[in-house]
């Protein structure tokens, strides 16, 4: 960025920042807004999280019963080898398969938000032998579909508190960032007192965070295209007429 530009920006958000502050323009909130944008703090914080301004995220047990629908009607059709299911599950692995080796989690600071969308299904693909789930020997390209699936049927099914696009993109992207574990390495010390035994020093490598809302895009626009053409209203319906639908119907 130039010297010209950097000046003008700086400009323009003095401007913004000396305007007449209005009124928040989420429902029944009355606080005054940031200097840019028509939200105030709090529920910019709460669209920056989850999408939408006056719906919290979902949670996973909300989202639980759906996961498992995904998950069994999957294997079923791919069990059968249904062609669709077959050429998404394919699709969804050589994403993966050519994705570049990123750094340790801890170490992606100054990643543009493409490249660390990419390092976030790097690591879910890397950690796919440290999963105890059941799901777990099927690979990450499964587990991915599971959760991203879950969260659009729920979309469909008009169970998600907002219909705004945006909402929708992040929980998909919260739903498989779910996936994401911390990083954890044991090493070896020679004791200093006692020569010849050896101590472990256990390290967790903090998890990687998923920040705004250009990751969210770049990890959505990588993920949808490959299940877009499987949610077709017969798969749907196979989905929401599964026992643990009915179950909560129940509920």
């Amino acid at each position: 960025m130039s010297v010209i530009q950097r000046q003008r920006n700086k400009r323009n958000l003095q401007t913004l920042q000396h305007r007449p502050r209005r009124r928040c323009s989420a429902w029944k909130c009355s606080t005054p807004t940031l200097p840019v944008g028509n939200l105030c703090k709090r529920h910019h914080k709460i669209e920056t999280r989850s999408g939408a301004a006056n719906a919290a995220s979902i949670s996973a047990r909300r989202r639980a019963p759906f996961r498992r629908a995904a998950q069994h009607v999957l294997k079923v059709l791919r069990n059968r080898r249904d062609e669709s299911t077959l050429l998404m599950l394919r699709e969804m692995d050589a994403l993966l398969q050519c994705l570049s080796q990123y750094p340790r989690q801890n170490n992606l600071r100054g990643l543009p938000p493409k490249d660390r969308a990419r390092a976030l299904l790097y690591h879910i693909k890397r950690q796919g032998t440290q999963y105890r789930s059941r799901p777990a020997n099927e690979g990450a390209a499964l587990r991915i579909l599971i959760h991203a699936l879950a969260v659009e049927i729920m979309s469909r099914a008009g169970k998600l508190p907002s219909s705004a696009p945006s909402y929708l993109k992040t929980q998909v992207a919260r739903a498989v960032y779910g996936l994401l574990r911390s990083d954890i390495r044991v090493y070896e010390i020679e004791s200093m007192r006692r020569p010849g035994l050896m101590l472990k020093n256990r390290v967790v490598t903090k998890k990687m965070s998923l920040q705004r809302k250009n990751v969210v895009r770049h990890l959505y626009s990588f993920i949808e295209p490959i299940y877009r053409y499987w949610l077709t209203k017969e798969n749907i319906a196979l989905v929401l007429g599964q026992k643990w639908m009915q179950r909560q119907e129940n509920q």
